[in-house]
């Protein structure tokens, strides 16, 4: 099987999504390519199915994708 190139690879201990709330999923990866997530799947089938330029082990983490920082206070250019 021909593995999909991608730019990253996140394998964190627990993954806390926006969207479905309330669930944590363990030993799930999260594939990132032009920086857009473009997959939420199993480690082992993550591993399988894609090869990373870059792949972070976050063996103690917990990692929340998709979630936006919309209260941030930015300076003004222009």
């Amino acid at each position: 099987m021909i593995k999909r190139l991608v730019d990253l690879v996140i394998h964190p201990k627990w993954i806390l999504p926006i969207v479905p709330r309330g669930k944590v999923f363990e030993s799930m990866s999260v594939v990132v390519n032009n920086g857009i997530i473009v997959d939420i799947l199993s480690t082992q089938r993550c591993k399988s199915t894609y090869k990373a330029k870059e792949s972070v082990e976050l063996e103690n983490h917990v990692l929340l994708p998709g979630f936006v920082n919309a209260h941030a206070h930015s300076a003004k250019i222009g």
